[in-house]
């Protein structure tokens, strides 16, 4: 997505143009998938803070390297 972002800035540098990238964001809402395996990430994520609170854990397991940047909506 981010490569698509600076393709379309050097081109608008490179030509003198005005082109604008969209990167869509990771919505949220009603209707949600929130099990704990296959959800978006945002659903998933309260579903594990849920069931964290409810087990009364210490901590949350959270899959991932932590290195992808995300934008929620």
């Amino acid at each position: 997505k981010i490569a698509g972002i600076k393709l379309c800035e050097s081109f608008n540098r490179q030509h003198d143009r005005d082109f604008r990238s969209v990167m869509p964001t990771n919505l949220y809402g009603p209707g949600d998938n929130f099990h704990a395996e296959n959800a978006h990430v945002i659903p998933a994520l309260l579903r594990r803070f849920y069931d964290a609170v409810q087990s009364q854990a210490d901590q949350i397991d959270i899959w991932g390297s932590g290195r992808p940047l995300r934008e929620f909506l």
